[in-house]
């Protein structure tokens, strides 16, 4: 491969270099230059996303009606190739022709089932196992492609915090992944008693549902405890004016 000159653009790489087909040292060249020029930069994002999208589809095996279809456009293609020698000819091509496209339908069905035999995402939450409830904290997502280690960029993010004892549940924050995968978002922890809940990220993945959650234990301030004691106080104690 010849070697890439910093001045010109890579676009016509950003390709293989998804799909790991580059060397170590071209490789890096190309994440260097997406980094200081913009137009591959945006190149690289749509492959990104391109890339997303396929690994994200849905697995979706041929239906019985369309065997039928095809099974029944074979017969057909095959009665017309005996008609004569021009026919057969025009005939087997057209055979040939259907029976390369369903083979190259069956090779990508295959293809992609061994794709996404596991989890094509690593989606990874970052934070504390104890938090203080009724104050402010922040947490960190991470959301990478598998079996590549690339970033998965403006992927729609929900955090919430799941009470399991009462189903209870809030949200605690919504954004989209940065450039590199990530989000740190702020996140206000509502009020609840001390013990264990489930903290939840949910990725959405073009319709499809990537989850991670963690246990963590939720603790109230001494501040904050003290002053719901002092509100029980004063609402219990007489209220005296000055005429009584």
């Amino acid at each position: 491969m010849n070697n890439m000159n910093n001045d010109q653009h890579v676009i016509d790489k950003i390709d293989d270099y998804l799909n790991d087909l580059l060397s170590a040292n071209d490789a890096y060249k190309v994440e260097s230059h997406c980094v200081q020029c913009a137009i591959c930069k945006v190149a690289l994002a749509e492959g990104q996303r391109r890339q997303r999208a396929v690994c994200a589809m849905p697995e979706v095996p041929a239906s019985e009606n369309l065997i039928r279809r095809t099974e029944a456009r074979l017969d057909q293609e095959y009665a017309l190739a005996k008609t004569s020698w021009w026919s057969r000819s025009s005939g087997r091509r057209r055979l040939l022709a259907i029976t390369a496209t369903i083979a190259i339908m069956i090779a990508s069905t295959h293809a992609y089932y061994l794709t996404l035999s596991a989890s094509a995402v690593d989606l990874k939450l970052l934070g504390q196992a104890e938090l203080l409830a009724g104050t402010s904290s922040s947490l960190r997502v991470v959301l990478r492609n598998a079996q590549t280690q690339l970033a998965m960029v403006n992927i729609p993010i929900v955090v919430e915090l799941i009470n399991a004892a009462t189903h209870e549940s809030t949200q605690l924050a919504e954004f989209e992944t940065n450039q590199l995968g990530t989000g740190s978002p702020n996140i206000a922890l509502p009020d609840w008693p001390d013990g264990n809940y489930e903290l939840r990220v949910t990725a959405d993945l073009f319709g499809r549902n990537e989850v991670a959650a963690r246990n963590i234990k939720l603790k109230r301030s001494w501040q904050l405890m003290l002053m719901v004691v002092r509100q029980k106080l004063a609402s219990r104690l007489p209220v005296f004016s000055r005429n009584s």
